[in-house]
């Protein structure tokens, strides 16, 4: 992700109330989004719940 793409996702984890860690994997499920992907995979779902709007996180 470019630096704008980045700004967009930071600004959006302060309007979610996304701090911390989570704020890692809030990038991590944007940067998926922009590229398309149709889900995400994780062995940690619960990290990414409700950070992802398009693609469904799943264990793969």
């Amino acid at each position: 992700m470019g630096a704008e793409a980045t700004l967009s996702a930071l600004e959006g984890a302060k309007a979610k109330g996304v701090s911390g860690p989570r704020v890692h994997d809030l990038l991590h499920a944007a940067a998926a989004e922009k590229a398309g992907a149709d889900r995400l995979l994780t062995r940690k779902l619960n990290d990414f719940v409700g950070l992802s709007a398009k693609a469904p996180v799943v264990f793969p």
